[in-house]
């Protein structure tokens, strides 16, 4: 599954030099479901892909409903704990005003379903995970 925006822009004329199509040329051939706003991966509630451009045309992130916690999977929205905080977007974001608006998106997902947001490039949080306990 891929955002439409996302696959569009890779594809097209107007990808950046951070692109490399060499890198996703059997994408091109592959079976690939384009999804735009909002997508549940299993139809149940329990995995679904939000729009959060900004990072790129097409950044996603996921929402795990899992038994303990919810947990918002975010890439690269945020690259660290103090980018939330103060509110800040890299240099390299493809649309800046786009990243504004994603964290809006973002913030709001959290907040209403009480989530954990984990936020990839960030040791610190990763590290605050609790442990999971096995259901075995």
């Amino acid at each position: 599954m891929l955002n439409a925006r996302e696959h569009a822009y890779a594809f097209g004329p107007e990808a950046g030099s951070d692109y490399r199509p060499d890198d996703y040329v059997a994408l091109r051939a592959s079976r690939t479901i384009l999804v735009d706003e909002t997508h549940d991966v299993f139809g149940d509630g329990t995995c679904v892909i939000h729009a959060a451009p900004g990072h790129t045309p097409g950044h996603q992130v996921l929402l795990l409903t899992l038994p303990d916690q919810p947990v918002l999977l975010i890439g690269d929205a945020y690259y660290g704990t103090l980018d939330r905080i103060r509110r800040r977007v890299p240099v390299w974001n493809v649309d800046h005003a786009a990243s504004f608006r994603s964290m809006e998106r973002i913030e709001r997902l959290a907040a209403e379903h009480g989530a954990l947001l984990l936020i990839h490039h960030d040791p610190a949080a990763t590290a605050a995970i609790p442990a999971t306990r096995s259901r075995v």
